[in-house]
């Protein structure tokens, strides 16, 4: 019995696959092998990755749609050369034809690494859009903003909170002896949080401890009383991230909390309360960890009845001698809700139509400005790419 009459590329070194001679006389079969590496192909492939074991999957799954594509080019020469052409001089020729168009393609779409932007040029990261808008003194304004973020000493800055972080983190890898690494690592861990970083705290807070009960000398109970009240505060600063920012309403985290600003995510909340009853078992004069118990209690809609006698700062301690009505969150139904650190803000009419318009400002010297246009009607547009500041809205990229 004859061998079957495979196309002669895949006795090639570049054929992968050994399909059964049934593949190569059914038509239905045969459209699908030319018609899925053509559809498929990377033309414009994406940029080569950067670690070793992302640039071999990419290099595999490049090479397999080059070979699938030769195999279907070959596939197609079988089927749509004459019979008189399919002498075996004929068929290596063939192969010889389609090896060297692959080759020529090979070259053409070879991936070309993608450029790197750099950090250094203001208009980094903008849409052409926003591009129209900024001025030559706006993009000085954002290269001098980002280089005194970066020049800035973390040492002397207490504001540069995950700078301050990095360089605990450094002298906690550094520490030689025990109390001074959980020491360390705990003012790590404040810089976290203090960074919006609340979940990582949490991790190194909880880490400090298990260290501290490890080898507990030269530490003494008051540090591990900070430690707990730090922790108490990482998680009710977790349920604020999750609540009052995830689920925002116009009663979120407005004092006294009550109603709809209750929180729905409550484990944050429960978890505090445990730490800071705890605490103040030990620590009933720490005035900071009882303030924060009744807050707690009040996320939760337990206040003032759960709370435990003891430590209940009374309603009465909250009246006012004039009712100066409730403030309501009212900046997502005009069009102010945005979510940035406290800053600055400036009320003016800036366009000169009668109506006062909004400049924010964050308190970072990389944070974000936004300019808000009045409407006339009550509400108000972002209009900080048209005002020429989407610069600056990307130097608190560059600069952190």
């Amino acid at each position: 019995m004859n061998a079957p009459a495979y196309p002669a590329i895949l006795n090639s070194p570049i054929a992968l696959l050994n399909f059964p001679p049934s593949l190569h006389r059914n038509a239905l079969d045969f459209r699908f092998l030319l018609i899925f590496p053509l559809s498929t192909f990377p033309l414009s492939p994406p940029a080569r990755p950067r670690s070793f074991p992302s640039r071999v999957v990419h290099s595999a799954f490049y090479t397999l749609h080059l070979r699938t594509f030769s195999f279907a080019i070959a596939t197609l020469f079988h089927h749509i050369t004459p019979p008189i052409m399919k002498t075996p001089f004929i068929s290596r020729t063939r192969a010889f034809a389609a090896f060297l168009l692959l080759s020529l393609l090979t070259c053409v779409v070879r991936p070309q690494p993608a450029p790197v932007p750099d950090p250094n040029d203001p208009t980094c990261g903008l849409t052409p859009e926003a591009l129209k808008y900024l001025s030559p003194s706006t993009m000085k304004m954002v290269q001098l903003l980002t280089r005194l973020a970066r020049e800035t000493d973390p040492n002397v800055d207490v504001f540069d909170n995950r700078k301050r972080a990095e360089l605990f983190r450094a002298e906690w890898i550094a520490a030689t002896n025990t109390p001074q690494a959980v020491s360390l690592r705990t003012k790590m861990a404040v810089e976290l949080l203090n960074a919006g970083e609340t979940e990582s705290a949490i991790r190194e807070l909880e880490g400090a401890e298990a260290d501290f009960l490890a080898k507990p000398s030269g530490l003494d109970s008051r540090f591990r009383a900070e430690l707990h009240y730090e922790q108490a505060v990482a998680w009710l600063r977790l349920g604020e991230q999750q609540n009052c920012l995830l689920h925002h309403g116009s009663a979120s985290c407005i004092f006294p909390i009550r109603g709809e600003g209750i929180y729905k995510e409550q484990a944050p909340s429960q978890k505090g309360l445990q730490i800071l009853e705890a605490h103040l078992r030990g620590n009933p004069k720490d005035l900071r960890a009882r303030w924060l118990l009744n807050l707690a209690y009040m996320t939760l809609g337990q206040y003032p009845d759960k709370v435990p006698a003891q430590w209940l700062i009374p309603p009465s301690r909250f009246a006012s001698d004039y009712d100066i009505k409730t403030f309501n969150d009212i900046a997502p139904e005009l069009g102010l809700d945005i979510d940035d650190c406290a800053g600055g803000t400036i009320a003016e009419d800036f366009d000169g139509d009668g109506f006062i318009d909004l400049m924010t400002s964050e308190w970072s010297p990389t944070g974000p400005m936004h300019y808000f246009r009045n409407n006339g009607d009550g509400t108000f547009t972002d209009k900080t790419m048209e005002a020429g500041l989407s610069g600056l809205v990307l130097s608190s990229t560059l600069g952190s």
